[in-house]
């Protein structure tokens, strides 16, 4: 091979970036292109590749759709396993079927490429889409497995975790956010080798997903724990909340100015805040909390609270559409005349997918007078409405539950577990009141209820500053995340929005919103 040659080789494969470039096409029918948010992030992993004295731990946050996990599960899985051909990638989705199909991309790469790049290919022997090795080098390859899937006994020397939260209903889901924080936990944190890189990749769609636990952990361990290295890319740039310089002098790591849109597939450089694909999004989103999430990556928002109070929607009870399903939810206070409140709220979902408050039970007393309060109310409501308790970490959560069963027979009686911060716990909520999918009875708008309802609402901010007392919102979290639960919802129609263009239409039925 000629010294020119050799360059053109080297070059073509010094960086995954350039692997796209140059095989974009082949891959996916069209060129690919190295949007600058994809050569920040480049710029930081690969460098943490080439080392092997340190554990390196990447958060990469972005909208959905800008090409992160093509970047990730693709290019940088082929580039790193051409430069490491006895390191094994662990690549982990939400499901075995999507992780797959990356597993199939980067094996079909070294068959049609890896021996012309890297002098490298597929063994004949070891080659399933999910799980395949390289030709004389038995302990490298790609192991991709949905979350929850078997990694035991693998090495990962490189950990990819992509969206494994892929719709709103899963991340609404308590049970499903806490199986992949015990998979993090149990399986894939073990999976851990001298030199390893692990990079989660994802679109926020909740406080408590993986990324919001971990970044949690962080910042508790006092410098112990993992230090992460936070990637976040949101679609506009905006300057994050401690900043207290002038406006026009902000620059994000990328250089933007505020309000300048991500250069993606979607947006491009000179597009202005005013015209580009990210406002048409808030637009076709219809929802504050949403956009923020989905969009900005910052579902913990403080601009405005996690409940405005122009965002409640009202109807006369008879007007009312039939509620199928309802469930009253409580927590329990132990003080007697003052302190906290014991608060039970019921509310239910319609038909449509929406939800209401039908009231709720709240006054200061002891254990004793609290216990009598939650069987009263339950005799008084019927025996096919679900109690859910909120149920605090440890044995007494447990044994608090297992109390009310016994207490309230022929009542179904639901455990509520308490993990992550009430904002976490809030956000599913705070996203479908912000929709205009929470309703309150305009026939009692005046009453002192639903004035103190609105009230403690208002002051939860989502940052950390929280009103004197949040019973009322903490029970309404947990009775809209069990109905949530039981049942798809149907949150609105796109093509009703005349703002939402085609493109954006199909972004919300994959995510599962519509």
């Amino acid at each position: 091979m000629s010294s020119t040659a050799e360059l053109d080789l080297l070059l073509e494969t010094a960086l995954p970036s350039r692997i796209g470039q140059t095989l974009g096409k082949a891959i996916w029918g069209h060129e690919w292109k190295p949007f600058p948010f994809i050569l920040d992030a480049e710029r930081e992993i690969v460098e943490a590749c080439l080392r092997d004295d340190t554990q390196d731990w990447f958060i990469m946050n972005c909208p959905n759709q800008v090409g992160k996990t093509s970047w990730v599960g693709v290019l940088l899985a082929f580039w790193y396993l051409g430069m490491f051909p006895d390191k094994q990638i662990i690549f982990i989705s939400y499901s075995d079927g999507y992780s797959g199909e990356y597993g199939r991309l980067v094996r079909d790469l070294f068959k049609a490429h890896g021996q012309r790049l890297f002098g490298l290919s597929v063994d004949s022997g070891n080659d399933s889409v999910g799980d395949w090795s390289l030709k004389g080098h038995p302990a490298g390859g790609m192991l991709s497995v949905g979350i929850g899937g078997q990694i035991t006994g693998r090495q990962g020397d490189l950990v990819l975790i992509d969206d494994i939260l892929r719709t709103m209903q899963q991340a609404a889901s308590v049970a499903d956010k806490e199986t992949h924080w015990k998979e993090w936990q149990g399986a894939i944190w073990g999976r851990r080798q001298p030199g390893s890189v692990y990079v989660v990749t994802a679109t926020r769609l909740v406080l408590d997903d993986l990324t919001g636990r971990l970044l949690d952990q962080k910042k508790h361990s006092k410098g112990k724990g993992i230090q992460w290295v936070e990637l976040v890319y949101p679609g506009l740039c905006e300057p994050p909340a401690d900043y207290d310089g002038d406006l026009e002098d902000y620059r994000d790591r990328l250089g933007r100015k505020v309000g300048e849109p991500l250069h993606t597939r979607f947006s491009k450089l000179g597009d202005t805040p005013d015209n580009n694909w990210w406002t048409d999004a808030k637009e076709a989103l219809g929802n504050d909390q949403l956009f923020d999430c989905m969009v900005q990556q910052n579902p913990g928002r403080s601009e405005g609270g996690m409940f405005p109070i122009d965002k409640w929607k009202t109807a006369l009870r008879e007007d009312w559409p039939p509620l199928y399903v309802k469930a009253r939810a409580w927590d329990m206070a132990a003080t007697s005349g003052g302190g906290d409140f014991t608060t039970g709220t019921m509310m239910a979902r319609s038909v449509n997918g929406d939800f209401y408050v039908l009231g709720r039970e709240r006054k200061q007393v002891g254990s004793s007078d609290g216990i009598e309060l939650v069987k009263a109310t339950s005799a008084a409501d019927s025996a096919a409405i679900p109690v859910v308790i909120e149920e605090e970490k440890g044995g007494s959560g447990k044994n608090l539950v297992e109390f009310y069963r016994r207490e309230l027979p022929g009542v179904q009686v639901v455990g509520a577990p308490v993990s992550g911060t009430k904002e976490m716990r809030a956000t599913p909520y705070s996203i479908l009141q912000q929709g205009g999918h929470v309703w309150l009875p305009a026939d009692e708008a005046d009453s002192e209820w639903v004035s103190e309802w609105i009230k403690e609402h208002a002051g939860m901010m989502g940052d950390g500053r929280r009103p004197k007392h949040d019973d009322q919102i903490d029970t309404a979290a947990h009775a809209v995340n069990y109905l949530l639960d039981h049942g798809l919802v149907e949150i609105g129609d796109p093509h009703d929005q005349p703002e939402a263009t085609w493109e954006m239409i199909q972004y919300l039925e994959e995510m599962g919103l519509v």
